[in-house]
């Protein structure tokens, strides 16, 4: 993910999709073929296994960026940026912590309450909700953000969010 993120910071959206397209085919073939051979316990190792497949896909796409050798080199953070940076760890290891938390509560709620049909339904509106909220999110954070992050000056700023809110 921080590869990722540096790989769109620095506006180079092709490799970032190519890299996505390239993990996506195989996992998914890693997938099936887990599953395939070894059922429910493929499956579970799939979990672990995709990830990996992830940072090497992305190692490979990131290997011979200018940028990459200065990963690899010590740094020394100051006092004052490293609580700033646990500050927000721990403000994003809440939430999540918190959100599939919340999510088991109202899903056991619905299921009390009401039925566990009306819990599935829920949970399928729920999916669907954060798959269509996640094509917009992609495309803010992989195009919106690292063009926000180009303009310079604070006049260009202003006429590029008031074009895009219109």
């Amino acid at each position: 993910l921080l590869l990722l993120s540096i790989l769109n910071g620095f506006m180079s959206s092709r490799k970032y999709i190519l890299v996505n397209i390239f993990s996506s085919i195989l996992i998914l073939i890693v997938s099936v073929a887990l599953v395939f051979f070894f059922g429910l316990y493929g499956a579970l190792l799939n979990c672990v296994v995709s990830q990996t497949i992830v940072i090497f896909v992305t190692l490979w796409f990131v290997r011979k960026e200018g940028w990459f050798p200065f990963l690899f080199k010590k740094i020394k953070l100051k006092q004052q940026v490293f609580r700033k940076l646990g500050a927000f760890s721990a403000m994003a290891f809440t939430s999540a912590l918190l959100f599939p938390i919340t999510q088991i509560i109202i899903r056991s709620s619905i299921i009390e309450k009401i039925s566990l049909q009306s819990a599935g339904i829920w949970e399928g509106m729920n999916r669907f909700s954060g798959m269509y909220l996640m094509v917009v999110t992609t495309s803010i954070s992989t195009y919106y953000l690292p063009r926000l992050s180009g303009i310079k000056e604070n006049r260009g700023l202003r006429v590029e969010i008031f074009k895009t809110a219109k």
